[in-house]
C-alpha cells in the first residue's frame, strides 16, 4: 500500500507521535521520517517502504493496512 506524505502524517498524528518518536519507533533517522512526510513535489520526498508502514502499524496497534 503506497501512502502519500499527507497520509503518513495523518497516520503518525493518529498514533499521537512526533516525527522523532515515529522515527525511533521504526528504527530510522529523523530526516528519513521527514522525507516520507515531505510533499512529493520536493526533492527531499521519499516513498515510505511497505515494510515500514506495516511495522509502524504493528507497533502502534493500528490495523494493517491502515484505513486513512
Amino acid at each position: 500500500m503506497k501512502l502519500t506524505p499527507a497520509q503518513i502524517k495523518r497516520l503518525r498524528k493518529r498514533a499521537g507521535l512526533t516525527q522523532r518518536e515515529a522515527a525511533v519507533l521504526v528504527h530510522v533517522g529523523l530526516r528519513g521520517w521527514q522525507a516520507w512526510e515531505s510533499p512529493s513535489e520536493l526533492s527531499t520526498s521519499r516513498q515510505m517502504p511497505e515494510a515500514y508502514v506495516e511495522l509502524f502499524c504493528i507497533k502502534t496497534k493500528i490495523p494493517y493496512p491502515p484505513k486513512i
